[in-house]
């Protein structure tokens, strides 16, 4: 259910989810969305789950929600896909394998990473504080 909730960034239309789990996950990447400014809603006992994420949302993961779930870097791609940027306030350990994957440098002297350009091609990838 997670890259599906993290998809929903991607539109700011109402995204219906149906079946989401009612996983210690899923609550936390719907307050790391809700923390960017997307509203969520639970429908019903059994999973129903919406999601509109608006053009004023924050493309903005604060740590101390990302710091509880690794899966937490799924949003940076429907972030950079969208809006052209997006940041993450993580620790180092956490971005390894992005300086690789998206051939990009990382300036290990700070804590939080931004990315800018588009989904094909990203113009920058640093750390920020």
């Amino acid at each position: 259910a997670l890259p599906e909730i993290c998809a929903t960034l991607l539109t700011s239309d109402t995204v219906h989810l149906k079946n989401v789990p009612r996983l210690h996950d899923v609550a936390t990447i719907r307050r790391i969305l809700e923390s960017m400014g997307v509203h969520a809603e639970t429908h019903g006992e059994r999973g129903g789950m919406s999601f509109t994420a608006p053009d004023s949302i924050t493309p903005f993961a604060p740590y101390d929600l990302v710091k509880t779930m690794r899966a937490s870097v799924m949003t940076l791609g429907p972030l950079l896909a969208r809006f052209g940027e997006a940041f993450l306030d993580a620790a180092k350990k956490t971005t390894e394998g992005f300086e690789h994957g998206l051939a990009s440098r990382l300036r290990p002297d700070h804590s939080a990473i931004a990315w800018s350009g588009s989904a094909r091609a990203v113009n920058s990838f640093s750390y920020a504080t």
